[in-house]
Formats: structure tokens, sequence, C-alpha cells
């Protein structure tokens, strides 16, 4: 069941009822967002820290000796393996916090985040719409020799002795944390407030964009497109596993393709 609104946007009974009691404001959904952000923080770099100390305990039953704890994690850090792993561990954290966070107003957490089963063919037609944006993207990035920048995850993959656990971080991990993030807690706190739906989708799109530092501006401004695109489905669908199965499906083409090509 949807309810239209003046934007032909479809949206939950939940979301057309408008502010509700059991659903966090505007700033306090900021707030309790960047306490997630400073929880993805702490955990990757504890993590870090817990790769060093396992690496010098090892190499000083090895060798006898103790090597510069500095120089450990720097290694570490630049691992591909470690960087991957903080990536799994820290986003798990960061979707067990959010479930807290939802728990504190006492209601299901699917209803909260919006986590409604859709029909096959609903999902394969944002499939298809995600599917051009890619080809249109791609091939004007393409036409006009654009680089997005995505080299540092192709090092990354390079780089790892286990490549599964890339794949586990990238498309799993990463997309599911960063759905439940942008496009469950934030876009059910946002959409209540002056932003309404529209300015939601919008901000929600910019946030997610920003969080990919590693790529360049055109990177960037792909990402922001494709999570315009991903709130579209949110907001049309009432569903988070919509944009959930999108984020993950692209993630795993882009995968496949440094993994086939090396690009």
């Amino acid at each position: 069941m949807t309810v239209g609104n003046s934007l032909d946007i479809a949206i939950t009974p939940e979301d057309a009822a408008g502010p509700q009691p059991g659903r966090w404001p505007f700033w306090r959904t900021l707030g309790w967002g960047l306490v997630v952000m400073t929880v993805s923080t702490l955990v990757q770099s504890l993590a870090i820290v817990a790769a060093g100390a396992i690496d010098l305990v090892r190499l000083h039953r090895t060798f006898g000796s103790l090597t510069s704890f500095y120089q450990l994690l720097a290694g570490d850090a630049a691992s591909g393996d470690v960087l991957v792993t903080t990536v799994i561990v820290s986003d798990l954290a960061c979707v067990a916090a959010i479930l807290l966070i939802v728990a504190f107003k006492r209601l299901p957490a699917r209803d909260y985040l919006a986590a409604y089963r859709v029909r096959v063919p609903v999902l394969l037609k944002w499939a298809g719409v995600l599917f051009v944006y890619v080809m249109l993207t791609s091939g004007a990035a393409t036409l006009f020799h654009i680089d997005f920048g995505g080299a540092v995850m192709g090092d990354i993959l390079t780089d790892s002795d286990r490549p599964w656990l890339f794949w586990i971080a990238v498309v799993v991990a990463a997309p599911l944390f960063e759905e439940v993030f942008f496009r469950g807690f934030l876009f059910r706190g946002f959409e209540a407030s002056f932003l309404k739906v529209p300015g939601t989708v919008v901000l929600t799109a910019i946030l997610w964009a920003a969080l990919h530092i590693q790529y360049n501006a055109y990177g960037i401004a792909f990402i922001a497109g494709a999570g315009i695109l991903f709130g579209l489905a949110r907001a049309r669908t009432g569903s988070l596993l919509v944009p959930l199965a999108l984020h993950a499906g692209m993630n795993l083409a882009e995968t496949v393709a440094m993994t086939v090509y090396g690009a």
C-alpha cells in the first residue's frame, strides 16, 4: 500500500502519517548519525591497532626480537587484507549500533528502517534503471576520457592475499551498513522534517557520496547520482531492500570487472 504526494513519490503508511513520537527528529537523527560514524572510526582504528599487536607478538615469537610498533601499524594500515577486514568489522559494528539506537524507540527495526519485502518485478524495474544510469555515465566517461579514480580499489584487491575478504567487504558489508544508515536510519528521520522526501533523497545522496573520499571528483559525482537513484527507489517503493539490492548489485558488477579486467 502506498500513498502519493505532490511529487508522485510513493511512501509507506508510516511516512504518510508525518512526524511520529517513535521517530527520531531531524537534529537527533543527525546527532545519532555522528555517533554511528564515530563508532565506525573507532572500530577501524582499534582493529588496525589489534592487527599491529598481533603482528608484533608473532614476530617476537618467531625471531625473538621486537620491531617498531609504529612501523607495523603503518604496514597494516596499507595492507589490503587488514583494510578490508577492518571495513567488515566496523560496518557490522555500525549496523549493530543503528539497531541499538532504533531499539531506544521501542519500535521494530523492520518498521523503522522500512525493511519490507517487494515484488520481483519492482526490483527488476529499478535494476533496469540503475543499468541505464551506469551505461550512460560509463559511456560518457569513456567518450570524454574521464577517470573516476577507482584505481585505489583495484590496488587493494590486487594487494589482498585473501580476495574473498574484499568481496565480502565490498559486496556485502559496505552495502549493508551504508544502506541501513543512509537510506534506512537517516532517511526515516530526515523525511519527517522540513526536508520532506525530495530534500531527504538529495541530502542522503550527498552525505553518502562524501563518504567515498578514495575517488576523485568525477567518481564522487557518479556516486552522488547513484545515491539519488537509490533514494528515489527507497521513496517510491517504501522499502530499504530495493536500494540495498541495487547497491550490492552495483558493487558486485564493479568487483567482477576489477577481477576480470584489472580495472
